[in-house]
């Protein structure tokens, strides 16, 4: 009887000894940590893609309506004298 509650014991020693050290470990904490800023900074750089994607189709946009309203008046190019390619 005596040695059953002396290794029942020493089980429930070696149990609150590994919660102990469960609690000291802090290496998952800062994997976490680690994975929320890369999240963060994920979501800011889509954020910012797609600003820039709106703002660089609105120039673009832009570019192509002042190209077409310079180029819908027909364009006359000066004729050589010469025909012949030498």
């Amino acid at each position: 009887m005596q040695n059953r509650y002396l290794e029942i014991k020493t089980n429930v020693t070696r149990y609150f000894e590994l919660i102990r050290c469960y609690k000291a470990d802090e290496s998952g904490t800062t994997g976490i940590e680690y994975a929320l800023i890369a999240s963060l900074v994920g979501m800011l750089g889509v954020t910012s893609a797609g600003l820039a994607g709106e703002s660089l189709a609105s120039t673009f946009e832009e570019i192509s309506d002042s190209l077409s309203s310079t180029t819908s008046q027909p364009v006359s190019l000066p004729m050589s004298n010469s025909t012949e390619i030498n």
